[in-house]
C-alpha cells in the first residue's frame, strides 16, 4: 500500500497517529522530501509531543541520565524529540564523543544506542 494512502487509512475510522506519522515519514523520504510532507510531519509530531513531559533539565548529571535510560528505554520513535537534548550532557554526552568506546561501536551492534521503538 502506498505510504500516504497508508496514513490516510491510519488517521480515519479509530486513528492511529503514531502509525500515520511512521507512514508520513516514508512518503516524505520516497516522495524526494515534498515540502507539504515535512509540514504535515512536523504537525503530527508537535501533536503527538505535546502531551508529553520532558525529562526535567535541572535534574543533576546522574539522575538526568537515569530518567533519559527509562524514558529512552520505551520510547516511541515520536519521542525522540525528548530524548535529543539528553544527548549532550553529563555521561551521554561523553558516551557520544568522537573516539569514546560507544562512537567506535559497530553500527549493527548498537552498542551504547538505546533501542527506540515506533
Amino acid at each position: 500500500m502506498d505510504p500516504l494512502a497508508a496514513a490516510t487509512k491510519a488517521l480515519s475510522g479509530d486513528p492511529d497517529p503514531v502509525a500515520a506519522l511512521d507512514y508520513l515519514i516514508l512518503a516524505w523520504r520516497q516522495h524526494h522530501r515534498w515540502p507539504a510532507l515535512a509540514e504535515l510531519v512536523e504537525a503530527l509530531s508537535a501533536k503527538l509531543t505535546a502531551s508529553l513531559t520532558p525529562i526535567d533539565p535541572s535534574l543533576g548529571d546522574a539522575d538526568y541520565h537515569a530518567a533519559w535510560m527509562a524514558k529512552a528505554t520505551g520510547a516511541a520513535s515520536f519521542e525522540l524529540e525528548l530524548l535529543l537534548p539528553g544527548m549532550f550532557r553529563g555521561r551521554l554526552a561523553s558516551a557520544s564523543r568522537p573516539g569514546s568506546s560507544c562512537s567506535r561501536a559497530s553500527p549493527t551492534t548498537r552498542a551504547c544506542t538505546p533501542r527506540l521503538g515506533g
